[in-house]
């Protein structure tokens, strides 16, 4: 029975040979011969650039590099999706499940790269191996391709800008929006001991919210909780201090994916239960929502 895999591994940027720090992630599946892969970096000194994004092996101590493809790097985000499957990875003795990491490769001879084996990366050790012909099955993948929701939502955010330009009327506050959720939908209680009231939201629930909120459907790191657990909250808070919204997307605490969160918006962590030890607990990352 063919082997299936599927995970999320962490890109940092290497300079000189040194890792220097965390800059994004990667969403891996193996099944029956083919590897699939989402890219997505956050902000890169590349704009405007291309890097060779390589998936890559191991032996006799050489990292063997095989090409699949280019990815547009952008100053903001950089998204890329691709596959590549067993027979179009060098010979025959090459296997998509020899695969243990991911190298993306500007032109300056500096690279991003993850690896999910005990080894480590050093350009030293690095041989790009010759690419395939056009049968190479790679492809670059709008984001609204993998989330179809994002398509009628880029839509509606055409349609809706053009009656507001020909209507003049100002949109509602984030708190209206909040009433009127509230009116439609199941409120929930998951925080125990916390005065929170929040709405199951799917992708295409974000606008529901004001249109200057509709770009976090294209946010990496949303879109990534959402994949995995298919939902995400919006709810309200109250403390002594006052109310305040937020919008949560779930996961498990873990110190990579904390810096993730907080590059990508969702700097802040709550579990559904008081919790001593947050490594490896399952909660919520979440953002506040002004209004």
């Amino acid at each position: 029975m063919p082997q299936f895999k599927r995970f999320v591994a962490y890109l940092y940027y290497y300079e000189n040979d040194t890792k220097e720090y965390l800059a994004g992630f990667a969403r891996v599946e193996m099944r029956g011969g083919i590897c699939r892969l989402e890219i997505h970096l956050k902000g890169t000194e590349y704009a405007g650039q291309e890097g060779k994004v390589s998936l890559f092996i191991r032996r006799e101590g050489k990292i063997l590099a095989f090409p699949v493809g280019n990815m547009r790097l952008m100053s903001q985000s950089s998204d890329y999706s691709g596959r590549i499957s067993d027979g179009e990875l060098g010979d025959e003795t090459c296997h998509i499940q020899d695969v243990c990491g991911i190298l993306i490769q500007p032109a300056d001879g500096n690279f991003y790269g993850s690896q999910w084996d005990n080894g480590e990366i050093h350009k030293e050790e690095i041989e790009m191996q010759a690419a395939e012909e056009p049968s190479l099955q790679t492809e670059e993948v709008p984001m609204h391709r993998i989330f179809p929701e994002q398509m009628s939502m880029e839509k509606e955010i055409q349609e809706r800008s053009t009656q507001e330009k020909g209507t003049g009327e100002k949109e509602a506050s984030i708190w209206e929006h909040w009433e009127n959720l509230k009116q439609k939908m199941t409120l929930l209680h998951p925080f125990e001991g916390e005065n929170i009231t929040c709405v199951h939201m799917e992708l295409q629930d974000l606008r529901e919210l004001p249109q200057k909120y509709w770009c976090l459907g294209n946010n990496s790191f949303l879109l990534h909780g959402f994949f995995n657990y298919r939902y995400l909250f919006f709810g309200e808070q109250v403390t002594p201090e006052g109310r305040e919204l937020f919008l949560a997307v779930p996961g498990v605490y873990q110190k990579p994916e904390k810096v993730m969160a907080a590059i990508f918006g969702f700097p802040q962590f709550r579990t559904e239960k008081p919790c001593r030890q947050l490594e490896g607990t399952f909660g919520y990352w979440y953002r506040r929502m002004d209004g």
